[in-house]
């Protein structure tokens, strides 16, 4: 699930991908979920380039 969470901009859609997720699941299964925060633009603003690129720390 890394990947849809990131694409699915309303709550609800968000919401049926996990219940999705849920229902193919073995019971006592886990499901892992990634999202990115709604701050993290503000973030890597405030921290600099450095903090947006990888590269730049080698």
């Amino acid at each position: 699930m890394f990947g849809p969470l990131y694409d699915l901009a309303d709550r609800e859609s968000r919401l049926v991908a996990v219940r999705e997720a849920q229902g193919v699941v073995h019971s006592g299964g886990w499901v892992f979920v990634a999202a990115i925060p709604r701050f993290i633009a503000h973030a890597s603003l405030s921290l600099g380039e450095e903090a947006r690129s990888p590269e730049a720390a080698t």
